[in-house]
């Protein structure tokens, strides 16, 4: 997220602007990452210095207010968060979370919906590659439409968090509709290895269903298409994403998820 905080146009950017990449789930805990932009510089310098590990960063559901708690986490990157176990996600709250250090504040609320079912996930043969399938998550839109999801996929082999999947966002529109959602893997374009696109034979993972706002939809949709169509994070944009974050750059989710673990066959 810090990456995606970048604007190559504009070099005299101000270096103290927020940049939070927060989520919580239903059924889980908040967890947020706190970083400052980065501008870019010809003579380079330290990304961990964006990292903001003296924060103050709470969070509410409307109810109570939690000084959430940061610590390193080699799961993420940057390798530090905060989090807390004292607020769990409930479907129907509004979340409100804010985010401090100096003379940097930012602040973001969102609505968590109610989960959607996942109905199936199947696979097929790919014809040009015996070793890889094309996957396919199904789903039936909610009577509450329009609906605006993401898919997130998480390699069980890893002990990362799960991560935005290749082409996964979708908006539902009609009522009771069989919905369909190719499921890819994800792809961050700082890493140096040749990327597959497809899931292989034997890969086992966890694929999740997150229903969330459309402007949360509206981040993750432009995001991928930065990763997409760019090779470089750092300068494949020319614009900031959208965000809903007030006072900074970033996004708030607050996902509705529903989850499946498989075993690509």
């Amino acid at each position: 997220m810090i990456l995606a905080g970048c604007n190559g146009d504009e070099p005299d950017v101000r270096a103290d602007v927020p940049v939070i990449e927060a989520w919580i789930d239903s059924g889980g805990h908040p967890a947020v990452m706190f970083t400052s932009a980065i501008t870019p510089d010809p003579e380079g310098g330290d990304l961990m210095d964006k990292m903001i590990r003296w924060g103050k960063v709470t969070i509410s559901d409307g109810e109570r207010e939690v000084v959430m708690t940061g610590a390193r986490s080699n799961d993420h990157f940057p390798p530090y968060r905060y989090f807390t176990a004292e607020i769990l996600g409930e479907p129907h709250k509004n979340y409100r979370i804010t985010a401090d250090y100096g003379s940097m504040h930012a602040e973001s609320v969102c609505y968590m919906h109610e989960p959607t079912p996942i109905d199936d996930i199947t696979f097929t043969a790919d014809s040009d590659n015996d070793t890889l399938r094309s996957t396919t998550l199904h789903f039936t839109a909610p009577d509450d439409v329009p609906a605006y999801y993401y898919l997130t996929i998480r390699d069980s082999e890893s002990t990362a968090g799960s991560l935005p999947a290749l082409m996964g966002c979708k908006e539902a529109t009609v009522a009771g509709e069989h919905v369909t959602i190719p499921v890819f893997n994800s792809k961050q374009n700082y890493k140096v290895e040749h990327f597959v696109a497809q899931l292989r034979i034997g890969q086992s993972a966890v694929v999740s269903l997150h229903r969330v706002t459309k402007e949360v939809y509206e981040f993750w949709r432009a995001y991928d298409d930065a990763v997409m169509f760019s090779e470089n994070m750092l300068l494949g944009s020319n614009a900031s994403l959208p965000t809903n974050i007030s006072g900074g750059l970033g996004v708030f989710s607050a996902r509705a998820t529903s989850s499946k673990f498989i075993t690509v066959k």
